[in-house]
């Protein structure tokens, strides 16, 4: 959740109140929290020691925007991550996971998703998903 351009993570619930922490609390020492009663948010702290994440915020959205992506395309990984960093702001991007964390990010929401393969290096690589394998009657092909 984003409250005051800040990102928070859900810490608990008791009767009825939600209570949401700072996602870096550790980090940066933060005691914020937001609390959520009867569907109004509330900002609780007198220490907030630093300023929005704004960047951290918006290299989320460029995730998610990746793992949409590769959803929908068969383009490799490195292609996908390109295509997206173009558009982006460098501070953005610098708030990014590395390469690799993102080919992975990228990887498991394939699998996750049963998307359409990436481009295999060889023919023993290639591995077709059983929902590629039906025709548009509903016939299986060999």
């Amino acid at each position: 959740m984003c409250f005051l351009g800040l990102p928070f993570l859900r810490e608990g619930e008791n009767i009825g109140k939600i209570y949401w922490k700072y996602v870096n609390y550790k980090k940066d020492s933060c005691p914020g929290r937001v609390y959520i009663f009867e569907g109004e948010a509330s900002f609780h702290s007198n220490n907030h020691i630093h300023d929005p994440a704004i960047y951290q915020i918006e290299a989320k959205k460029l995730v998610t925007e990746m793992k949409n992506r590769v959803k929908t395309n068969m383009e490799p990984s490195l292609k996908v991550i390109s295509e997206c960093l173009k558009v982006a702001p460098v501070e953005v991007t610098g708030s990014l996971p590395s390469i690799g964390t993102l080919k992975s990010i990228i990887s498991t929401t394939r699998s996750k998703e049963n998307c359409p393969p990436i481009y295999p290096g060889t023919l023993t690589e290639l591995q077709i998903p059983d929902l590629f394998q039906v025709n548009w009657k509903g016939e299986r092909l060999s």
